[in-house]
């Protein structure tokens, strides 16, 4: 609601004594990889937001802390911040991999595209283990391999 009603809340401020020259920051999906920020002043905060086309949920903050951004700004220097990335792995497998993502500023979407289950089968698995000495390589792509 507030970053629809951006330029109205700005006018308003200034109309009841503030600073048109106020910093003003606007930020989008905060504390996630997809975090957008715009900084403006309460006259160019309307077209700032416009301009980058951010849309709720967003948070505004106002005033001279906006000046401190530069020193602050910790989260969008992380060095996978912005970046979405998907991890295939099992549920049980993906956490550890996804928490360590996350910590680097990553957008981490769990798809878990494989499942493991034990063998229905044993002996078809004694068969294959048998001729196993029929191979020069075994090549393993994954733990789950």
């Amino acid at each position: 609601m507030g970053v629809t009603r951006i330029g109205k809340i700005a006018e308003a401020l200034v109309a009841n004594g503030m600073n048109a020259a106020t910093p003003v920051a606007v930020i989008r999906w905060a504390t996630t990889g997809r975090q957008q920020s715009v900084v403006g002043t309460l006259k160019t905060i309307a077209k700032e937001v416009e301009a980058a086309k951010i849309e709720a949920p967003a948070i505004i903050v106002i005033g001279d802390v906006v000046k401190l951004r530069g020193k602050l700004n910790w989260f969008e220097k992380r060095s996978l911040f912005g970046q979405r990335i998907v991890v295939t792995r099992t549920r049980a497998q993906a956490s550890q991999f996804s928490r360590q993502l996350l910590e680097r500023g990553a957008d981490v979407l769990e798809i878990p595209v494989i499942r493991t289950v034990p063998p229905t089968d044993r002996q078809a698995i004694a068969d294959v283990l048998l001729e196993l000495n029929a191979y020069d390589w075994l090549v393993f792509t994954s733990p789950n391999g």
